[in-house]
């Protein structure tokens, strides 16, 4: 009985750091969801199906290499993609792109500060 007395404060912080680890790692899976789900709805009733899964690789950071690389299609087809969304969007910048995607996931300001803003 001594024996589990001196080893019970390690089996307590060993469940206690499971559990936050177990936490954290389902934070993680429901911010990885809410991106997924934000990426998927962005400007969908704007873009193709195309355009919507290009701009989702832009946001990811990926170059018009990268991008005909993973999609098959050529860098030039890339582009042409890219001005054709940009044109959509009515914006003129991967810049602004990310600027609509960044606005779509932060809540709307109250209306008080919104009205001094």
């Amino acid at each position: 009985m001594d024996g589990l007395k001196q080893i019970e404060p390690l089996v307590r912080e060993t469940v206690r750091s499971h559990w936050r680890d177990v936490r954290a790692s389902e934070r993680q899976l429901r911010l990885d969801d809410l991106m997924e789900t934000a990426f998927a709805s962005f400007c969908e009733d704007r873009l193709t199906y195309q355009q919507r899964r290009i701009v989702q690789l832009i946001l990811r950071g990926n170059s018009n290499y990268a991008i005909g690389q993973i999609l098959s299609v050529t860098e030039g087809t890339v582009k042409l993609h890219r001005q054709n969304i940009y044109k959509r969007l009515n914006i003129s910048s991967q810049r602004e792109l990310f600027a609509m995607f960044v606005e779509r996931l932060l809540p709307p300001l109250p209306l008080e500060e919104s009205a001094r803003g």
